[in-house]
């Protein structure tokens, strides 16, 4: 989008003042240098508000955001720690994503967000089950394991997961 000059606004309220025998006489009245310098303080200002409303469609959105990051971050309950790059996905990440109880889901966000992540789910073992699957006693059918490739702890990380997570699930984190 081009942004108009100042002439052009200058021009646009020149346009917009009264026609008739008052305004000529008001006119002979003050040197054109002091109307223009007036209509110009005016225009000044009309480009400002125009070069603002360029700057709000890309605020607008929150992969684009910069000056209102802190007002996303404050409206989605997250922590606003990282590089930009790494909060806007954080806030993307948190608007498009519904919930859901299935691992893929989880894995998928994870992939949103630079993560390789698997979650393993535990059930207890019942006759005919194959041999391979995560089995434990029937107390841990409500735990989940997130394990990641990354090394070092990401507490943002694993607070939008435990926020997502359903809330009969206990959640533990493996980094390797």
């Amino acid at each position: 989008m081009a942004t108009r000059s100042l002439d052009s606004f200058v021009e646009l309220l020149l346009q917009l003042q009264p026609r008739g025998a008052l305004w000529d006489w008001l006119s002979q009245q003050s040197p054109d240098a002091l109307r223009y310098q007036r209509y110009l303080a005016y225009a000044e200002e009309f480009r400002r508000v125009d070069c603002r409303r360029e700057d709000l469609l890309v605020e607008a959105l929150p992969s684009t955001t910069q000056e209102k990051l802190e007002d996303w971050e404050q409206f989605l309950a997250l922590p606003g720690t990282g590089t930009v790059a790494e909060r806007q996905q954080a806030i993307v990440a948190k608007l498009f994503s519904a919930g859901n109880q299935s691992a893929t889901f989880y894995a998928e966000l994870g992939q949103l967000l630079g993560h390789n992540i698997t979650v393993i789910k535990f059930r207890p073992r019942l006759h005919g089950d194959l041999h391979g699957e995560h089995y434990r006693s029937i107390e841990w059918r409500w735990a989940w394991v997130v394990t990641t490739d990354q090394s070092g702890v990401d507490l943002e990380f694993e607070q939008l997961i435990r926020d997502l997570a359903p809330a009969h699930v206990v959640l533990a984190f493996d980094y390797n």
